[in-house]
């Protein structure tokens, strides 16, 4: 078997070159610049949540033993 690219997409995901569907690259909203601090903000974020799930899901898991 042989692989065709998007065969299985929905039509308005497949990438066309022409169409009205085509989205020119001008056209994508610009992306935020973070600086450094925001980012070590938020992956710390992130980090902190993941332990706490962690930690809270293992208490549960203990009490109902």
């Amino acid at each position: 078997p042989r692989r065709v690219r998007q065969a299985n997409l929905a039509p308005q995901l497949r990438e066309e070159s022409t169409g009205e569907n085509a989205a020119p690259e001008e056209q994508a909203p610009p992306r935020a610049e973070r600086s450094p601090e925001e980012m070590r903000s938020m992956m710390s974020s992130i980090q902190r949540g993941t332990r706490r799930g962690r930690t809270e899901s293992t208490i549960e898991f203990d009490e109902g033993s």
